[in-house]
C-alpha cells in the first residue's frame, strides 16, 4: 500500500502546489483534555484522551517555547478562533460526522469544565487562515460526498477558508499509536522534510510496531503537502 498519497478537493489547484515556509515559532496546540480532566472518567460520552494530551505537551515542547498550548477548559471557542491566525493549528480532540448530512461536522472544544460542539460551518470570515491544520480525531476526512465537488467534512471546511494543508483522518483512530505517529510526524518535519514526506516517514515506522493498516492509514494529507517548517 503506498504512504506516499495526498489528496487535493480541486483538481486545477493540485497542479499549482508551491512549497512555503510555515513559522514553527506560529503554532498553537489544541487539546481536548487535561491533567485536570484524565482523573474524571465518569462522562463515558466523550472519554478523555489521555493520549492526545501527552501528545500536545511533548509536540508543543518540540516546537517551542513560543508555540501556545490550550487545554481542557483553555480549549474554548474564543482562544480556538484567536489562534486561526497562526501558521498552524492541532488539534487532539473527539469528533463526528454524519456522511449523509453535510453540515454535521465538528470536533470537541470546552465551555468551562463541558464539552462543546464547534462544527466546521462556525469558523469565521477571516483575511488570514493557518496554513496548516492537523486534525487529529475520529473520521475528520469523512463526510457528505458530492458528485461533482467532492467530499464535504471537516477538512474542507478549512481548506475552503484558505488552508494549505491539513491532515485528517479517515476512520476511528487509536488514542496511544496516534500520539506516537504525531510525535513522529512533527519530529520528521522538524529536519528539514515537507509534511508529506514526514508523515509518509511517520507511517512507515509505526508500521514495524502495528502492521495492522488500521492504526496508520487512516492518516492522510489532503492539499498541499510541500509545507515546510522554518
Amino acid at each position: 500500500m503506498p504512504d506516499n498519497i495526498f489528496y487535493h478537493h480541486d483538481l486545477w489547484g493540485a497542479t499549482e502546489l508551491k512549497p512555503e515556509l510555515l513559522q514553527k515559532a506560529k503554532a498553537s496546540f489544541f487539546s481536548y483534555s487535561d491533567e485536570n480532566t484524565v482523573k474524571d472518567q465518569h462522562k463515558l460520552d466523550f472519554p478523555e484522551l489521555f493520549g492526545g494530551l501527552e501528545e500536545c505537551n511533548l509536540i508543543s515542547k518540540l516546537l517551542g517555547k513560543d508555540s501556545k498550548l490550550y487545554k481542557g477548559s483553555r480549549f474554548s471557542v474564543k482562544n480556538f478562533n484567536n489562534a486561526l491566525q497562526n501558521d498552524i493549528i492541532h488539534i487532539s480532540s473527539h469528533a463526528e460526522t454524519a456522511p449523509n448530512m453535510r453540515q454535521h461536522c465538528y470536533f470537541l472544544m470546552r465551555k468551562g469544565k463541558e464539552p462543546e460542539k464547534y462544527y466546521g460551518s462556525d469558523l469565521p470570515d477571516a483575511t488570514r487562515f493557518p496554513k496548516f491544520v492537523c486534525l487529529n480525531a475520529c473520521e475528520t476526512g469523512v463526510g457528505s460526498h458530492i458528485t461533482g465537488q467532492g467530499t464535504y467534512s471537516l477538512s474542507r471546511n478549512f481548506l475552503g477558508k484558505g488552508t494549505k494543508a491539513v491532515l485528517k483522518t479517515l476512520w476511528k483512530i487509536d488514542d496511544k499509536v496516534s500520539k506516537a505517529l504525531m510525535v513522529q510526524f512533527y519530529n520528521n518535519w522538524l529536519t528539514g522534510m515537507s509534511a508529506g514526506d514526514a508523515l509518509r516517514l511517520s507511517k512507515q515506522n509505526i508500521k514495524l510496531q502495528y502492521p495492522y493498516p488500521y492504526y496508520w492509514a487512516c492518516y492522510v494529507l489532503e492539499g498541499n503537502p510541500n509545507l515546510y517548517l522554518k
